[in-house]
């Protein structure tokens, strides 16, 4: 049996980000520190030292930037002693900061838990208010985040409720019925802003995991858990990919909800499902299709749309297929998520610090739909680890925009049918939040020119852009585009691993990797067609792309070595030649899937034009 250590309350939220129990199990188990240390792609060294080390840096910074601007704040970073006198002694207005309490054995009895133990846990800061004759103090915790997530809620609930057994001791003192979390402000003037919420509407829900829900998952024999994209984040994801293999999880991008439907169905009394479970459904959907209920007839529905069932298939689901050949399968689901032609093809990839929250790279790329690179238009940029200042900031993403700007003239001029692609939602979020900053950052710091041709960016780029006309204020004038006339029907901007994950099935657990997609999709597909040469062959057969990942390429910016900028350009660009392999590549896999193209690809891009803009005014800008 597993040695288990004390439980971090900090640690114990992410269940409510992951929703898994097994990342419960992990976390509990002392061997695991090690497996941690190769949670990259690649499965070296310590990638979390990067990017997740980065976001923890950034939130104890931020922690110390609300400690540093808040008034009456006591540091109470000593002995538990010390914070329980601090605490009977503790005076109206006051704010405690980093105080530590372990947890009293009156938790473990009203719980009946015996085998597991939490290790000493630290709010943030806890303010002492006086009401009535007694002292209320409120519970907040500092979060580097965009907005308030449900594990930051438990936490700060879990923080209320181990409380409670503590100052049930002390006279005159309770826990109020709110607490709050403290999020960076939008507003420049500004640092932080403080989001409260009723703690008594998450107490109950607390109360639940400590006495059954943590019980039950710590003495399973087998934990119940899927491995999907939602784990690329986690500590443990490439312990998980292993032992994922085999599993239904070999469905990639499934969702908990489907996959709970799909054990569901398999439901043969094993802890365990694996694909080869799914030909067994098949054959009962086949089999006694004729005799099942109406209610058995709405599963089965469910269950042949999750393995994208296909009667034309020997195997009857793509992903077996994908299983049997080791090479990727299009499954034919009509999209509006991908064009069906295009004259010219702009790919565009984006880094990001994690740190900062700001972008340090870019590449931006014009192919012809017969792959060749247009000429003078391919281009990267990026900043030193090193100078992050906001100076070089602005200067980075003002090269951005003009080159971008520079590439919608151009398609204008030849009345292109043209899309945009990033590879990932996160480029796309990032791409969108950078323009909104440029365009609304003061302007001694950034000309007018450059924020006008950001504004003009931003609504080239993305539909939803135009939503931001439909608000009210009283802010400087930006602009925006006549709505009646320039809405669009259909993306500009495509993502593609959304495309590629809604269409195309490969035999690997949980997402996409890029080295999956080189060896299960780009080269097989690719390798006897006119883009062998002028794409892999170009690019050494992408025998390095797994550097070109996101995190990877984080990775290797972070230390900050002076040659790192042209490493860091030249990944960019070989993100985006990857890009423009993977588009090629889907659309001849989907040549040799079925000739009615247009049946399963629904719109064409119209003739591109550059979206002119009108004075608005914005609250958000």
């Amino acid at each position: 049996m597993q040695k288990k250590k004390p439980l971090v309350i900090s640690e114990l939220s992410q269940y409510y980000f992951y929703n898994c129990d097994k990342f419960v199990r992990l976390i509990s188990d002392k061997d695991n520190g090690n497996e941690i240390q190769n949670n990259n792609n690649g499965g070296t060294k310590k990638n979390h030292k990067t990017i997740n080390e980065a976001m923890k840096n950034r939130g104890i910074d931020f922690e110390l930037k609300v400690k540093n601007k808040l008034k009456n704040v006591i540091d109470c970073e000593k002995n538990v002693d010390y914070t329980m006198n601090c605490l009977k002694n503790a005076k109206n207005g006051q704010i405690f900061y980093q105080m530590k309490f372990n947890v009293p054995d009156k938790f473990y009895d009203e719980m009946q838990i015996d085998n597991i133990k939490l290790g000493a846990f630290v709010p943030d800061f806890i303010e002492v208010k006086e009401r009535n004759s007694k002292k209320e103090i409120m519970i907040y915790d500092a979060k580097a985040s965009k907005s308030t997530h449900i594990s930051h809620q438990f936490q700060v609930a879990s923080y209320a409720f181990l409380l409670e057994f503590i100052v049930k001791k002390i006279n005159g003192l309770f826990i109020s019925n709110t607490g709050g979390i403290y999020l960076p402000s939008s507003k420049s003037k500004t640092t932080f802003q403080l989001e409260n919420f009723r703690l008594d509407f998450f107490l109950p829900e607390v109360n639940e995991f400590f006495r059954k829900k943590l019980p039950k998952i710590i003495n399973a024999e087998s934990p119940p858990w899927h491995y999907n994209s939602r784990c690329r984040t986690c500590d443990f994801v490439n312990v998980c990919r292993k032992d994922a293999k085999g599993t239904i999880s070999m469905i990639p991008y499934l969702s908990l909800a489907e996959a709970e439907n799909l054990k569901t169905f398999i439901s043969d009394g094993k802890s365990d499902d694996d694909i080869e479970d799914i030909a067994k459904v098949i054959k009962k959907l086949e089999i006694g299709s004729e005799n099942f209920s109406s209610s058995e007839k709405d599963i089965n529905r469910r269950i042949k749309h999750i393995v994208k069932y296909d009667k034309r298939l020997e195997k009857r689901s793509p992903y077996l297929k994908a299983k049997e050949t080791n090479q990727a399968q299009f499954i034919e689901t009509p999209t509006a998520n991908f064009p069906q032609k295009t004259v010219h093809n702009l790919i565009i990839s984006m880094s990001l610090d994690h740190y900062l929250s700001r972008p340090f790279a870019w590449g931006i790329c014009l192919y012809h739909n017969s792959g060749h690179e247009i000429e003078n238009h391919k281009y990267s940029e990026s900043i030193s680890k090193n100078d992050v200042s906001l100076k070089s900031f602005i200067h980075l993403i003002s090269c951005f925009v003009i080159v971008l700007e520079d590439i919608f003239k151009y398609l204008q001029k030849y009345e292109s049918k043209a899309c945009a692609f990033v590879y990932s939602d996160q480029e796309k979020k990032v791409i969108q939040n950078v323009l909104l900053e440029i365009i609304s950052m003061d302007e001694s710091n950034v000309s007018r020119n450059i924020q006008q041709s950001a504004t003009k960016c931003l609504f080239n780029l993305f539909e939803d852009s135009l939503l931001l006309a439909s608000q009210n204020n009283t802010t400087e004038s930006f602009k925006f585009p006549n709505i009646s006339k320039e809405w669009r029907d259909f993306p500009r901007l495509i993502v593609l691993e959304r495309a590629i994950s809604e269409n195309i099935a490969f035999h690997v657990p949980g997402f996409y990797r890029f080295i999956d997609i080189r060896d299960q999709l780009v080269k097989p597909t690719l390798k006897d067609s006119k883009y062998n040469f002028i794409i892999i062959k170009k690019n050494d057969d992408f025998k390095d792309i797994e550097y070109a990942e996101l995190e990877n390429i984080f990775k290797l910016w972070a230390p900050g070595y002076l040659n790192s900028l042209k490493i860091i350009n030249d990944l960019h660009l070989l993100r985006n030649d990857f890009a423009n392999a993977i588009i090629r590549a889907y659309y001849e896999l989907l040549k040799k899937s079925t000739n009615d193209i247009s049946s399963i690809l629904i719109f064409i891009p119209p003739k591109f034009t550059l979206t002119e803009v009108e004075n608005f005014k914005n609250n958000y800008l």
